[in-house]
């Protein structure tokens, strides 16, 4: 990772362009640097707008005539009849074990067995163990539940980065395709797992040296107790809307980043230090234009560590952030946010707080252009209207 001439740290790989920062800086001086009042008042109209269960959900994407939510419980049974187009149907679940003692060893094999184009909800247990394998869930295959140990040892680790060879096209992976587990399906819901991403973390002015623990790209996704362990780009949050409760994410920079529109309740980010560099990041989200329904919604959550970090880095031209009610360790650096080198961002972006407590909450030297939220302003991001929740998600 490099520096701009003022010290503001950048984006290694994909996610910037060195070259530009100059031409960027001088062409930005025009610019105003921050929202006025009417247009900030134009975004929460268009964000309530698009924050209820009557808000436009994707057309490309067909609710399920009926949805099942499997529990720990649900282990402990060999099947579920399940409710699918008014047909009951007997759907086996499958267990996954390191011993041998259930049907498949692996948890790539399990998902394999489940039919391409699978419309009917699919439980997929996993026992206690460490599962060294590279996950995939394709788009065709929807509707899978996995279910880790309750005890909390479902560890599903591989150490890939973007600059690993892939064998199928022999060239670099590049971070899309670094996850140690992804999800390109829609209707995706886990228990109790923890990814890990066990890579090296990079080293200074090292390019391509992103390691995604967890990549979620299908629509409509949900995880509890969770963790997602790694250093830069943890969490891949690519697109869709994803609610995230009691999970825990770990790394140093952007280590929660994508375009998706998603809630995190409840949730714990672990700042972890970067040797060669000052400040990290826990967000860098991406929306880049006004018509994407995008952004992230921390919810009651936790920022601690051992780290400095930002709140957020302006990845996209119009980064959509609201952190509320969350517990910000010392570890939150006094400005709190950052335009990614680019400051014409700082008049697009959407960064807010509401109602924030602990040392690193403290917003008397926050940058201007982020906002703290009124209770009025606030609403939108504080229910599962966000992420359209009350037509999919099956715990509200």
């Amino acid at each position: 990772m490099a520096f701009l001439f003022r010290m503001v740290p950048v984006r290694w790989g994909a996610k910037m362009t060195p070259v530009l920062f100059l031409s960027i800086y001088v062409l930005s001086a025009a610019f105003s640097n921050a929202m006025t009042d009417s247009e900030w008042t134009e975004w929460l109209q268009y964000i309530k707008k698009t924050s209820s269960s009557r808000a436009f959900l994707d057309s490309k994407v067909s609710l399920p005539s009926s949805q099942v939510r499997f529990t720990e419980d649900s282990c402990l049974k060999a099947s579920t009849v399940v409710t699918v187009n008014g047909t009951n149907v007997n759907t086996q679940h499958r267990f996954v074990s390191k011993d041998g003692s259930g049907n498949f060893t692996t948890i790539q094999a399990a998902i394999e067995s489940i039919p391409k184009h699978n419309e009917i909800p699919t439980l997929i247990c996993i026992g206690a163990g460490e599962y060294r394998e590279k996950v995939q869930i394709r788009k065709t295959r929807r509707f899978i539940t996995i279910i880790g140990s309750s005890s909390g040892n479902t560890i599903i680790r591989w150490n890939d980065t973007a600059s690993t060879i892939s064998p199928q096209t022999s060239l670099p992976m590049k971070t899309y395709n670094s996850p140690t587990m992804s999800v390109n399906a829609d209707f995706f819901v886990a228990w109790n797992i923890i990814v890990e991403n066990d890579a090296p973390p990079p080293q200074q002015g090292q390019i391509d040296g992103q390691a995604v623990a967890f990549r979620i790209s299908g629509n409509y996704g949900a995880l509890y107790n969770c963790k997602f362990l790694g250093h830069q780009d943890t969490l891949y949050d690519h697109k869709g809307r994803h609610y995230f409760k009691h999970c825990f994410i770990q790394g140093n920079v952007d280590f929660i980043f994508g375009n998706g529109r998603s809630i995190y309740k409840d949730c714990y980010a672990r700042a972890l230090p970067i040797e060669y560099e000052s400040v990290g990041a826990v967000t860098a989200q991406k929306r880049g234009f006004s018509n994407f329904d995008s952004g992230f919604s921390f919810l009651n959550c936790n920022i601690s560590g051992d780290g400095k970090v930002y709140l957020g880095r302006a990845w996209g031209n119009e980064s959509r952030v609201v952190f509320a009610y969350t517990w910000m360790g010392d570890v939150v650096v006094p400005e709190g946010w950052n335009d990614f080198g680019f400051p014409a961002r700082e008049r697009t972006v959407f960064y807010a707080e509401y109602e924030c407590s602990g040392p690193g909450a403290n917003n008397s030297t926050r940058v201007s252009w982020a906002r703290q939220l009124t209770p009025d302003e606030a609403q939108p991001f504080l229910s599962v209207g966000f992420i359209n929740g009350e037509e999919w998600l099956l715990d509200i």
